[in-house]
């Protein structure tokens, strides 16, 4: 059970039924029957499950407070890089076409970094890609990332500011310095904030 790409060979691309969900945002799950653990493309694919993430109310007004103040927002997700591009589309959220799959990421770090500004959304990466990706960024960059999963602990302490959801697990709340106790983004304003008063003073 887990992302298609992962477990076959092949795209959700390759399924026309379910682009309707794609356009929509809409997260997809595949179950398969392991057939051979050594050689994915023999996988059976059973079904598909199908998500739908509910996106928060004040996210867009979040995401707009740091577009006015000239924060650059990427979106970092082992999710297909579609689905997050059209859960952002629905935010109007600007360059939420610019995607990339961590498939298409070259290994080679002076390449990445060369690439790393070109695009909003990285989608079906790793954590050590999630890392790099950070580490990239950081090269002309304050980099602030935030995070839940153990997937996001290696990129949590690699930015300037790692910042946990009080939801997430205790290893990525302790490799980082700042915790959300009520995980919710819309207070990272306020954080900002008094973060630029404690500065003037």
């Amino acid at each position: 059970l887990g992302a298609l790409e992962y477990l076959t060979n092949k795209e959700l691309d390759d399924f026309s039924q379910l682009e309707e969900h794609i356009n929509k945002g809409y997260r997809i799950i595949t179950l398969v029957k392991c057939l051979d653990k050594f050689d994915k493309k023999n996988n059976k694919i059973i079904g598909f499950i199908i998500l739908k993430d509910n996106v928060r109310k004040n996210a867009k007004e979040t995401l707009e407070y740091f577009k006015e103040q000239d924060v650059l927002v990427k979106i970092i997700s082992g999710d297909n890089p579609k689905t997050v591009s059209n859960i952002l589309r629905q935010l109007s959220f600007d360059n939420f076409d610019k995607y990339i799959s961590g498939n298409d990421l070259p290994d080679d770090y002076n390449k990445l970094k060369e690439i790393v500004n070109n695009y909003t959304i990285y989608g079906r990466v790793t954590p050590y890609q999630k890392q790099t990706i950070i580490k990239a960024l950081k090269d002309n960059n304050t980099v602030g990332m935030i995070g839940d999963g153990v997937n996001d602990i290696l990129a949590l302490k690699e930015a300037d500011c790692g910042i946990a959801l009080a939801s997430g697990i205790s290893a990525a709340r302790s490799v980082s310095e700042v915790v959300l106790n009520e995980s919710d983004f819309s207070v990272l304003p306020k954080i900002v904030n008094e973060g630029r008063r404690g500065v003037n003073n």
